[in-house]
């Protein structure tokens, strides 16, 4: 019993801490230094497709560096963008020991707690030599949609509590978070009143509730601004806000992954407000020593959470934050967008590699191609091949000032949809 023990500790180990800077996936023991598996070569066969085994392509995301990698990985819906960040994203978490967040607006990951069981996928896995298994992820989703069947598969119901918008440190990050939550931005006499509430620094909900209270007995004008009043009795009511039903990201990030889904489709405002107060949640863990390590985050729909022009959602700021302040504190971003011209330049600016499948002539994916890798010629990129069956790999190019490798990528461990 003693020796069995003894033996699968050693195996968990093994597989979790790098043994003289190697790091072990499937049969490539050379990932080492900061580097991740983004595929391998391959060609087409009579009988369809063929791995090369032997030619296995990465990517080096200075992990060890103060500035880790910005990637952007790009391409039109069902191009594989999730599926390859996921990848990305697991081998970050097992094998470098990151802490990984995912944002999904899709509510996919659910399904990445279950092992991979596509004969096909599992057949290229074995070949490669790497294990079906789950990812652990502890799946967030925000009270608001407790009770709706897309949302059933979920770990923690998630409601932003007051401490959440203590947290935060600038004030005018702090006053348009919860004025987009209660609803009240565009509403100039309810915003007064919130400033007259936030200025006695309320530290509960219930004392926000009585500041409130006693501002309208002394207010003889309050029928017009009674929508804070409302607004903030519905939100307690749906759960969108709790004192009673507080989460602890950062304490379950330090122990697994987690993923936070959510809907675009219906109070998209809401939604964007809940990424925000969670990626400020995890910032503040960063700053006071809470978390340890590098933190992976994988936002999908990068490009309406973080919208180019005058669009300022609330989700905008922390995400243009992580890609410039927030990597010094171990912030390792990886944005995906179906339209690179549709993301927040500040973002842009940023990024230092790109992962894409086939791109056309003169879209918004050359133009950006073409201006930020200006030694890279896109034709190889409009002659890329696509998977023709969800059983056949797309090949995708890593693209960075260096110039393009291409390669296909190997299918994850586990399911990718449900």
């Amino acid at each position: 019993m003693i020796k069995m023990v003894f033996m699968h500790q050693l195996q968990y180990y093994a597989e979790r801490i790098p043994w003289n800077g190697f790091k072990p996936y499937g049969k490539y023991k050379e990932l080492q230094g900061n580097s991740v598996l983004l595929g391998l070569k391959g060609r087409k066969t009579r009988k369809g497709f063929r791995y090369n085994y032997n030619k296995p392509v990465y990517l080096d995301f200075g992990i060890d560096s103060n500035n880790p990698l910005n990637l952007l990985i790009m391409g039109r819906k069902g191009a594989g963008k999730t599926t390859i960040s996921a990848s990305i994203g697991f081998q970050l978490w097992k094998y470098f020991q990151c802490n990984l967040f995912i944002i999904d607006p899709q509510a996919n990951i659910p399904a990445f707690k279950y092992p991979q069981t596509n004969p096909t996928f599992l057949h290229y896995l074995e070949e490669a030599g790497v294990k079906s298994e789950p990812m652990p992820l502890h799946v967030l989703t925000p009270k608001f949609f407790r009770g709706s069947p897309k949302f059933k598969n979920t770990d923690t119901y998630y409601s932003v509590s007051m401490d959440d918008i203590i947290s935060i440190d600038e004030f005018s990050f702090k006053r348009q978070l919860l004025a987009s939550l209660l609803g009240v931005e565009d509403q100039e006499p309810s915003m007064r009143k919130l400033d007259e509430v936030m200025a006695t620094d309320p530290q509960s909900f219930e004392r926000f509730k009585k500041e409130l209270e006693n501002l309208n007995k002394s207010n003889k004008f309050f029928d017009r601004i009674k929508v804070l009043d409302n607004n903030f009795k519905r939100r307690l009511s749906e759960g969108v806000i709790s004192d009673y039903d507080k989460v602890d990201i950062v304490k379950i990030l330090n122990n697994q992954p987690v993923g936070l889904q959510c809907s675009l489709s219906t109070e998209d405002k809401i939604n964007m407000t809940y990424i925000a107060f969670a990626l400020y949640s995890i910032k503040a863990g960063m700053e006071a020593g809470k978390i340890e390590g590098k933190t992976v985050f994988v936002t999908d729909e990068a490009d309406i959470l973080a919208p180019s022009g005058n669009k300022n959602p609330p989700s905008k700021i922390p995400l243009e934050h992580m890609s410039t302040k927030w990597r010094k504190d171990g912030a390792i971003p990886i944005n995906l967008v179906q339209d690179p011209a549709r993301l927040s330049t500040t973002i842009l600016q940023q990024v230092d590699a790109v992962l894409t499948p086939a791109i056309g002539y003169n879209t918004s994916e050359e133009n950006f191609i073409r201006s930020k890798f200006p030694n890279v010629s896109t034709m190889e990129l409009m002659q890329l091949h696509y998977g023709k069956s969800s059983n056949y790999p797309k090949e995708w190019a890593l693209i960075t000032s260096q110039g393009i490798e291409t390669f296909y990528p190997l299918p994850n461990p586990f399911l990718m949809t449900l």
